[in-house]
């Protein structure tokens, strides 16, 4: 069986003598190369989902926001990115989310579930629930699962 490798090559001059010497370093970046791919496509899937998908870290601040967002909450990710997830929760509800801040900070479950209110940016104010992922990688991944309209 032949396997395939990616590899990088870095060609050094230099001169001995009068005369050039080259060096040729390679290196294998199949792994690196495999992972890109593998985050190209994840970003991809969260892209083109039918759910809002935010991430938050433990300072409350919005570190990612998906086109679904986008529609429903109101605010593109260039104007929400690095704002505080407070943003989007209603003023009687802050304290309930740093009360899921801190719990995050702990290291402690947070509910899965909770249906809100929040604050969004245009159209008529809807009620939706929140569904909670937490992430080793990314502490206060939120996905919006449902939207329901306030009647």
């Amino acid at each position: 069986m032949v396997a395939e490798i990616m590899v990088a090559l870095a060609i050094n001059a230099t001169e001995v003598n009068g005369s050039p010497i080259f060096t040729a370093y390679l290196r294998d970046i199949t792994e690196r190369k495999r992972a890109e791919e593998t985050n190209r496509r994840l970003a991809a899937i969260i892209e083109s989902s039918g759910d809002a998908i935010i991430s938050k870290d433990l300072d409350e601040i919005v570190t990612s926001w998906n086109k679904e967002a986008e529609r429903l909450f109101g605010y593109s990710a260039d104007e929400i990115i690095g704002k505080p997830i407070t943003v989007l929760v209603p003023p009687d509800r802050h304290d309930e989310e740093l009360g899921i801040i801190e719990r995050l900070r702990q290291g402690r479950a947070c509910p899965s579930l909770r249906d809100g209110l929040p604050a969004a940016r245009t159209g008529p104010r809807s009620t939706f629930r929140w569904q909670f992922r937490q992430s080793k990688m990314r502490p206060g991944t939120l996905s919006v699962r449902q939207k329901l309209r306030v009647t």
